[in-house]
């Protein structure tokens, strides 16, 4: 989003605009997966969210709530959409103070975050741990608005694979030693901490010379659509493999690469069929040139 809007932070109209674009990207194609989880949760409501109650209306507006969304992944996008919002206050920042906001921002996090315990669905987003990986992105978008290497190919190469390395196997032993995957403050020293060095060394080389394959490119202009439909694909992939062979074992060197092929595969004709024609769309109503962050 630093990337993104470089240049164009200048005050209300533009704040808005921003808003907007970001909203139209987020929530069609969002809705289109909820309302087809819905129809599953009215015919057969254990199998959504192992028949936990969900709340319908927060599904659809990203509203933060105790129950869990329609579409598993949707209480991240509930994230994101208030990192949008108070991203909206950059607008009306000097870009000469856009560091010192995001460290005062990430310094609130640090201090109420650790120490509110409250029930408030809505406080738990706003002093979220997770807030910090999105405020290590910011940091990262003023490196690569220096549009310069930041050092040599090799080095940058090392380091992805390195950081590669340290996420693949924080996960492993945190798994491991706790029989669950890392949350709160957990998750972003095992996870978020790696993926921050991962996207900083990726860009590096980037800017360091390195062509982008084209099939990488296509998988990331289809993520989103990837990304809110993987959950479904993989369960109805399982319920398949199930009735086949009578279990499933997602760490089998079997399924788990067919399980991921699929996910891409539907994700891309998901973004070329469903996704894109959304966004072009969008134009109908007056909305030009959308962003593709």
């Amino acid at each position: 989003m630093v990337y993104v809007t470089d240049g164009k932070r200048d005050g209300l109209l533009r704040a808005i605009e921003f808003l907007y674009r970001r909203a139209v990207r987020i929530y069609p194609i969002y809705w289109v997966y909820t309302s087809l989880v819905l129809v599953l949760y009215i015919v057969a409501p254990s199998m959504v969210n192992s028949g936990a109650p969900a709340d319908i209306l927060a599904s659809y507006a990203l509203w933060p709530t105790e129950n869990p969304f329609l579409v598993a992944v949707g209480w991240t996008l509930a994230h994101e959409m208030y990192f949008y919002i108070i991203f909206c206050l950059l607008f009306f920042i000097s870009d000469r103070y856009l560091s010192l906001f995001l460290v005062a921002w990430a310094v609130v996090i640090f201090l109420v975050g650790g120490l509110y315990d409250g029930d408030s669905p809505v406080l738990k987003v706003v002093l979220s741990p997770l807030t910090i990986e999105f405020i290590g992105g910011a940091m990262l978008g003023q490196l690569i608005l220096l549009r310069k290497p930041l050092m040599p190919m090799l080095i940058a190469i090392s380091g992805l694979a390195a950081s590669l390395i340290v996420l693949i196997f924080a996960g492993g032993w945190y798994l491991e030693a706790t029989g669950t995957t890392p949350s709160g403050w957990w998750r972003v020293l095992v996870s978020g901490v790696p993926a921050v060095f991962i996207v900083f060394f990726m860009c590096s080389a980037e800017l360091a010379g390195l062509k982008i394959p084209k099939l990488l490119t296509v998988v990331g202009d289809s993520s989103y659509s990837i990304y809110l439909s993987h959950v479904l694909v993989m369960s109805a992939m399982g319920h398949v493999w199930f009735k086949i062979h009578g279990y499933v074992d997602i760490s089998s060197v079997v399924v788990l690469p067919v399980m991921v092929v699929a996910c891409i595969v539907y994700g891309y004709l998901s973004y070329r069929f469903i996704e894109k024609p959304i966004i072009s769309s969008s134009k109908l109503v007056g909305l030009n040139k959308l962003a593709r962050a």
